[in-house]
């Protein structure tokens, strides 16, 4: 038989015991058996898992880890035991079993890396605008945070937070044992400080080129540097300079200011004057202020008072007996005498034909240019037009015109003195004026004026046809002269050629006066002719003459009373002003005395005895041609050409230096001084004279009225005269 034991203890490990009893049977008697084995203890085995990580810090132990502990009929999940589970680094999860009556014990473990935790650094700006105070600026706020409660508030780090420009907050975290590094920054923007500008003017209302006086201050928002920079001055859209600004004495504020003194040179209109303030201190803003400015004209004055505003041609013969046409040149002298100088280049001129309360622009003479005498003085200008007077079936007529100043300046063209007769007649047939050599240049001016001193060659010839119906002849005259021809002075002398290439008009008056003095009648005649003339500049060096204006405007006067010859000449621009004038007043061109070697013969001028050189010169002129009445007497050199008598500067002011020189020793010599009534109003000198010495006076005339005032050098053999012409 085969039974099955029968088992006691044979589950859990210990002694187990596997046993038998036969029962007796009718057959067979009982029997037993019995044996004892052991169950030993099951093995297990702990597992420790962790998840995938990466696993970082947060502050709190961290237990990723699964344990399982598994064995026959075994299975648990107990916690895993950590070790270094909380700050970054390596931890540790492991379980031990310790097993039982009936298992084994086992242990798990492993290894798992907390890493370090993530921060966030932010840099928060406050809200602007910020404004430079001169001192540093700190605006932001930090924070860090970060995992496991991590929340600092450090100070920021600033970078240019003082000047105006960009300035940067940042700041990073350095980390630690648990947390990653981690930084920001954020830019902000330092304002400039504000400045304020003040424009003060001295007036709201200024006339052309009147002085006008710009200050500007300004204040700045604070103090906290010096406020350096400058302001800019503009008249509308014109700069008129930049000045430096300086701190004002006294002031707590840091104001600074500038000024600035000039003449308008805005035409008459409305403008804005503007100071516009830079700063030098790049911490400062700019500023600029602007005031309203109204510009008007100013009031043109004539040259000569008594002359008034016109000295052009005021009596015009027409081209002939027949013609009804004559060319009369108008001039228009403009003064400008009030202070500061003007310009009087920005005028213009208007000549008017004037019948009753009508004003008649004259056609080619409206807005005429002002030109000046010399370019240096803006105070006296001329503007001057040629125009053609048709007095039609008429003998003679008058015309009354008016001069009219616009432009910059100003003048009433109804007044008296801007208005004068004009007269135009037919001519009387007959009539001449010739005459060469030199003028020494005493008072020349215009662009070209002659260089002091130096003598300015002429020629002239000039004379009506047998008719009497045209005018025929040419002048020319040579200038030497150390200005260029746009006026500008130079270091090298130029020659101009002035010739006449059409004569319009020629005009010769005779006159019979009584010398108050001698009381003999004398006759004189006085010659005037316009022309159009060329202006050519001569090079010394051998190149080609160089043209430079054709067709001016030529006027020529011409005076003999027998040796008294006497000239003046006149060349004026097209574009307003005078190239040329030989002797000039200050309001026009007066005659001169010529030369001593010069001759000049004008119809009704008597007769001069003169030399063998200055005969040769006059027998080269159609005098005998002219007129046959002229008795030019050639005699060797006699005492009455000897004497000189001479005063300088003559036209004067108040004051003229008189010179004479005789040609042999005299006892008693007795020099006067005669008003034009004849009146001896002073004795200059009383004596001796030797020969070939020169004497030299001073006469003052502050004690006088202006005038023609007359010399008188007495000799026991002769009676020399000299005018003079005090204008002032």
């Amino acid at each position: 038989l085969t039974p099955t034991a029968v088992y006691a203890n044979n589950t859990n490990a210990g002694t187990a015991t596997a046993s038998y009893i036969y029962a007796e049977t009718a057959n067979y008697l009982s029997s037993t058996d019995s044996k004892d084995f052991t169950i030993g203890k099951a093995a297990t085995t702990t597992t420790v898992t962790l998840p995938a990580g990466p696993f970082a810090y947060t502050g709190a132990a961290q237990t990723p880890a699964t344990v399982t502990v598994t064995g026959p009929s075994l299975n648990l999940t107990p916690n895993a035991i950590y070790v270094n589970n909380t700050n970054a680094g390596t931890a540790t999860a492991s379980y031990t079993y310790a097993g039982d009556a009936n298992y084994l014990s086992s242990t798990g473990s492993k290894d798992f890396t907390i890493g370090k935790a993530a921060t966030t650094t932010l840099v928060t700006i406050a809200a602007g605008p910020f404004t430079y105070t001169g001192a540093a600026q700190t605006p932001a706020t930090v924070s860090v945070t970060g995992a496991g409660g991590l929340s600092l508030t450090p100070t920021a780090v600033y970078a240019n937070n003082t000047n105006a420009g960009t300035a940067t907050a940042s700041y990073t975290y350095a980390g630690d044992a648990n947390y990653l590094s981690s930084s920001d920054s954020k830019p902000f923007t330092i304002g400039k400080a504000a400045t304020t500008t003040t424009l003060i003017t001295t007036s709201g209302t200024v006339r052309f080129m009147d002085n006008l006086t710009m200050t500007a201050t300004v204040k700045p928002l604070n103090t906290a540097s010096a406020l350096t920079g400058s302001i800019e001055f503009k008249i509308g859209t014109v700069s008129y300079g930049t000045v430096a600004v300086v701190s004002v004495p006294g002031t707590t504020d840091g104001t600074v200011q500038a000024t600035l003194i000039k003449q308008v040179s805005e035409m008459p209109g409305n403008y804005d004057v503007t100071a516009t303030f830079t700063s030098t201190n790049s911490n400062y803003a700019e500023s600029s202020s602007s005031k309203p400015l109204v510009v008007t004209p100013r009031t043109a004055a004539p040259i000569d008072a008594n002359s008034g505003f016109y000295t052009g041609t005021v009596f015009a013969w027409t081209t002939s007996s027949t013609s009804s046409t004559a060319t009369v040149t108008l001039i228009a002298s403009l003064k400008d005498d009030s202070g500061p100088t003007g310009d009087l280049r920005a005028a213009k001129v208007t000549f008017y034909y004037v019948n009753g309360t009508t004003y008649t622009p004259i056609p080619s003479a409206k807005d005429i240019p002002v030109g000046l005498v010399d370019v240096n003085d803006g105070s006296k200008g001329f503007a001057t037009a040629t125009v053609q007077f048709d007095i039609g079936s008429n003998n003679a007529l008058d015309y009354s015109v008016a001069v009219g100043v616009t432009g910059a300046y100003t003048n009433t063209r109804t007044s008296s003195m801007a208005q004068a007769i004009i007269t135009v007649s037919k001519p009387v047939p007959g009539g001449f004026i010739v005459g060469g050599s030199q003028i020494r240049n005493i008072n020349s001016n215009g662009y070209i004026k002659g260089h002091k001193d130096m003598y300015t060659d002429y020629q002239f010839d000039i004379q009506y046809t047998k008719s009497g119906s045209n005018p025929k002849g040419k002048a020319k005259v040579r200038v030497r002269s150390y200005y260029k021809a746009d006026g500008t002075l130079d270091k090298i002398l130029h020659t101009y050629e002035i010739s006449t290439n059409a004569i319009s008009t020629l005009n010769i008056a005779t006159n019979t006066t009584t010398n108050a003095i001698t009381g003999i009648k004398e006759t004189s005649g006085t010659g005037n002719f316009t022309a159009k003339a060329n202006l050519v500049e001569y090079f010394d060096d051998g190149r080609s003459p160089v043209a430079i204006e054709g067709g001016a405007s030529f006027q020529m006067e011409a005076y003999q009373k027998n040796c008294q010859q006497e000239v003046a000449i006149t060349l004026f621009r097209k574009a307003g002003g005078i190239w040329f004038a030989s002797n000039w007043s200050g309001s026009n061109t007066i005659r001169q005395v010529v030369a001593s070697n010069s001759v000049i013969s004008v119809t009704g001028g008597g007769t001069c005895l003169i030399s063998a050189s200055a005969a040769k010169l006059a027998s080269t002129a159609p005098i005998s041609k002219i007129d046959e009445g002229l008795n030019l007497m050639i005699k060797e050199p006699t005492l009455e050409q000897k004497i000189k008598l001479s005063a300088y500067p003559n036209p004067f002011g108040k004051q003229t230096t008189i010179t004479f020189t005789l040609p042999t020793d005299e006892q008693m010599v007795t020099l006067d001084v005669f008003d034009f009534k004849g009146l001896r109003i002073q004795r200059i000198y009383q004596g001796k004279a030797a020969a070939n010495q020169t004497l030299e006076f001073s006469f003052n005339g502050s004690n006088f009225p202006s005038g023609l005032y007359f010399l008188r050098l007495t000799t026991p053999r002769k009676v020399e005269h000299f005018r003079m012409n005090m204008t002032e």
